[in-house]
């Protein structure tokens, strides 16, 4: 079976006021959503964690030092996460996060375990032993 990769940029994530677009997500979980409950495989891939710890932070310009980045980031994953979260469960759909970086695809064991993990994600093997 095929899987339909869905990218959403930060531009579309959140607004020039670093709000997150509410109703744009709605629509857009409840798409996923309907194509998941016809049988199809969906992976949403979401930007957004820095825009969106941005403005929880109060800081209107975007970071340009990776620290600054990374405390943005760290702090808008969550929020951006429970969302989402909330959105998908109106539909009656659990979501996962996994977070991957260049490293994981450039070191072997580490691509296969995030490849194993998608996997077993995607075909809906709950054991978790």
């Amino acid at each position: 079976m095929k899987t339909i990769v869905v990218k959403v940029g930060s531009s579309t994530v959140a607004d020039d006021q670093l709000h997150l677009r509410r109703r744009l997500l709605a629509g857009l979980a409840a798409d996923i959503s309907e194509l998941t409950h016809s049988g199809r495989r969906v992976v949403l891939v979401s930007s957004g964690a820095i825009a969106c710890g941005q403005h929880v932070l109060g800081v209107t310009e975007r970071p340009r030092y990776v620290p600054a980045l990374q405390a943005a980031s760290a702090v808008g994953q969550g929020r951006l996460f429970a969302h989402y979260a909330r959105l998908f469960a109106d539909h009656e759909i659990t979501i996962a996060q996994v977070l991957l970086t260049s490293e994981d695809f450039a070191r072997r064991n580490s691509y296969v375990n995030a490849r194993n993990t998608l996997r077993r994600l995607l075909d809906g093997a709950w054991c978790l032993s």
